[in-house]
């Protein structure tokens, strides 16, 4: 490793919270382990992100940010296009300052704020990018809107260095140019990010009869919209029932949109069946939940690839999900339905139910293909990455 001194600028969606004294905090996902990966390649890292000054902060519910050679590079705090135009000159002063004094960059993809960042960028930097999703699948926005993340997608890749995808090849088949693909000096790798640790695999689960009845489990650490399928989850619970099915949802996770999805499970008469647990930090207790459910249910609509599903497959939960994104590469084909299909989840539950050797053979390949998600396997694979790009950069400091 050169011992040129290299500042690493990163841009992605992301909230965080300030308190008085100066600490930074995250609802989840952008940990110290997050930022470390970055730091174990790179000497500083200045990470972009929307930050909103606070008097408080409950510990226990968001994640402090401390790790050593982090820099926050504060945005002003917007949520939503029509927010953002409110304040757009603030916000675009602080995105030209962005990569002052940095050396290369990784824009996390499809994003605005890396659309922004990128038009904003030192142009003689070389930059990576990290495919985190298919913004064909933003359901939550207009046609319109759709068609142009995806045209700023491949826009981005066409200039990019290198890029590294979420998928294995879904995304890559359908957005990196084949020019690329044949390219030995454009970087390629494929990795989530995923911190699936040893601890976390389980034994492929034994199912040695029929299930009398059904422990469903979902996970989404933001509940602000319908984008993560909890109300066709519901429906999902009130269906079994009107089939003569017990079954319990287990929700995990918070946002604004829980209040909509209670009135909902009141409304269906399934709201004691029904149960949200909110955010949970703790991995200990998170595989606790995990454990005490049957099958993982997650009828998402927009994904790149999805962390919580293959925690769930890690732990031998059966898991039916949706034929979005990178999903096909982990589930068959026979448990993944349209996100809306109601009926499809629950037949394949009412079905599974009577088949305790189905539900085994899916929680052995579940765990088997969650192996190749493993920490070892994707921290080495994601430091080639890294290190790809430092070597790329010092190598244009010393031309």
């Amino acid at each position: 490793m050169s011992q040129i001194p290299t500042q690493l600028l990163v841009v992605d969606n992301a909230h965080i919270y300030r308190t008085p004294d100066g600490k930074y905090y995250a609802p989840s996902l952008y940990d110290n382990t997050f930022f470390n990966r970055y730091l174990a390649v790179f000497d500083k890292v200045r990470f972009v992100a929307k930050t909103k000054p606070v008097e408080t902060i409950d510990p226990r519910r968001f994640i402090h940010i401390d790790a050593p050679g982090l820099e926050i590079h504060e945005l002003p705090w917007t949520q939503g296009l029509f927010a953002l135009l409110r304040k757009l000159p603030s916000v675009l002063a602080r995105y030209r300052s962005a990569s002052a004094q940095t050396d290369c960059a990784i824009y996390r993809v499809s994003q605005l704020e890396s659309y922004i960042a990128f038009l904003f960028r030192d142009r003689q930097q070389p930059f990576y990018l990290e495919v985190v999703n298919d913004p064909e699948t933003f359901v939550h926005m207009p046609l319109m809107f759709r068609r142009a993340n995806q045209f700023m997608l491949r826009t981005m890749l066409k200039h990019a260095n290198g890029a590294a995808f979420v998928t294995e090849r879904v995304l890559q088949e359908k957005y990196l140019p084949e020019s690329q693909q044949r390219d030995p000096a454009f970087e390629r790798s494929h990795y989530s990010s995923i911190e699936l640790k040893s601890d976390w695999m389980s034994p492929p689960r034994e199912f040695l009869a029929p299930l009398a009845a059904v422990r469903l489990a979902h996970v989404s650490n933001s509940i602000d919209n319908d984008i993560k399928g909890h109300q066709t989850a519901i429906k999902v619970v009130r269906r079994l029932k009107d089939q003569g099915l017990t079954a319990s949802l287990t929700c995990i996770g918070e946002g604004t949109f829980v209040d909509d999805l209670k009135a909902l499970c009141k409304k269906l008469g399934v709201d004691g069946q029904v149960d949200f647990v909110g955010r949970i930090h703790d991995r200990a207790e998170l595989l606790r939940q995990l454990h005490q459910a049957d099958v993982f249910l997650y009828p998402t609509r927009l994904e790149g690839l999805p962390r919580a599903v293959i925690e769930a497959m890690a732990v031998g939960l059966p898991t039916l999900s949706t034929p979005i994104a990178g999903i096909p590469e982990l589930l068959n084909a026979d448990y993944m339905f349209e996100p809306d299909d109601v009926e499809g989840f629950s037949s394949a539950i009412l079905r599974l139910r009577h088949q305790p050797d189905e539900l085994s053979a899916m929680s052995r390949d579940n765990v088997q293909t969650a192996g190749k998600f493993s920490k070892q396997i994707l921290d080495e694979r994601r430091s080639r990455f890294y290190r790809s790009l430092r070597f790329r950069t010092d190598a244009s400091v010393c031309q």
